[in-house]
């Protein structure tokens, strides 16, 4: 097994590589999250590390009880989460969410994917994780009243960062 670093926004942290059906919990202790090039130097007097986002330990408790979900756990033929998908939905938020937003609401879907959401503030955004760079957002403002179902992103996630930071921005 080896340690690979992956970061999203300034927040590096670990991910071991394991097959897909070991399905490992996803890694929440500060050592674990930030890595030692995100840590100031003793030299570094001014510097500070990076505040862990209030959103991210209860998300990846969250990642770690669905990627844990046995097969059939809507009694349904539901599929677990997959280990990857979970991975790719923490990656999406690390590089979208900034440090003060909500806390995302996240269920399992039946086929393995994952449904993340918020609904305040007169938003409802949903994004469901179909599998790694497979993401389609649900989005309604209904002080706007604007509306977009169903836009499926692959790789640029500019538009999810622009619907995010209205409902993070706010009041």
């Amino acid at each position: 097994m080896t340690a690979h670093v992956h970061s999203g926004a300034s927040y590096g942290y670990y991910w071991p590589e394991f097959p897909p059906q070991a399905r490992p919990p996803l890694r929440s202790k500060l050592s674990d999250i930030f890595n030692d090039n995100d840590l100031p130097s003793a030299d570094a007097s001014a510097l500070s590390a990076p505040a862990e986002p209030q959103w991210l330990r209860p998300t990846i408790d969250r990642m770690n009880r669905l990627i844990r979900l046995p097969e059939d756990w809507d009694r349904h033929d539901g599929q677990g989460v997959r280990h990857d998908t979970a991975f790719f939905a923490i990656q999406i938020l690390l590089q979208t969410l900034d440090s003060e937003a909500p806390i995302p609401f996240i269920s399992p879907l039946s086929y393995g994917g994952i449904q993340i959401e918020w609904h305040e503030k007169g938003i409802d955004l949903e994004i469901e994780v179909v599998a790694p760079n497979k993401v389609i957002v649900n989005f309604q403002d209904s002080r706007t009243g604007m509306s977009d179902e169903d836009v499926t992103l692959s790789s640029n996630f500019g538009y999810l960062e622009d619907v995010i930071s209205q409902l993070t921005q706010r009041q």
